[in-house]
């Protein structure tokens, strides 16, 4: 009688493992054997199957919980024209997200956010808080990464940083300030 399980061997009694197939081989081009091409070192990072993505930071009015507009490098914000009461929004795309870890002026652990909206200064159910450190005249950089599980655990995705300045009426000022 032959015992067709993964673990046994039909000429054998002893427990011989099943062939195991893996995804983890080199790609080679089916009509050459030959590798194929590594993607070029300056190809957008897109984060690992499994998590989702941030793709922009949006600045956030968090009197109104309006955005205000998206937040690209070298950003001014200028409180004279967007008020003093902000917030900041890390945007996303894909599935899953289980969580976002935010990294601000030097503290990789700023604040974590477990649900959507995943707000740098916080929410309630999208009422945004406002953070005081978006008031702050200068230089400040964030950072979102994305991740499968809430905590900041489970698959860790590519993360997304921005560089912007604060000033109050006054760019040049605020861009002078930091060099």
């Amino acid at each position: 009688m032959w015992n067709f399980s993964p673990f046994t061997s039909p000429t054998s009694s002893s427990p011989t493992p099943a062939p195991v197939t893996t995804t983890d081989a080199p790609v080679v081009s089916p009509t050459t054997d030959a590798p194929v091409a590594s993607p070029p070192t300056d190809a957008p990072v897109a984060s690992p199957p499994g998590v989702g993505s941030i793709t922009s930071f949006t600045l956030i009015n968090a009197s109104t919980d309006n955005p205000i507009r998206q937040l690209t490098p070298g950003s001014v914000i200028d409180l004279s024209v967007d008020g003093s009461s902000l917030s900041m929004r890390a945007d996303v795309s894909g599935t899953p997200i289980g969580s976002v870890k935010f990294g601000f002026d030097g503290n990789a652990n700023f604040k974590t956010e477990n649900v959507a909206p995943y707000a740098l200064g916080g929410d309630n159910s999208g009422n945004y808080s406002p953070m005081s450190q978006l008031t702050q005249l200068g230089s400040h950089t964030v950072t979102a990464t994305p991740f499968s599980e809430t905590g900041a655990q489970g698959i860790q995705g590519s993360s997304l940083t921005l560089t912007f300045s604060v000033s109050n009426g006054n760019r040049r000022k605020a861009l002078r300030k930091n060099v």
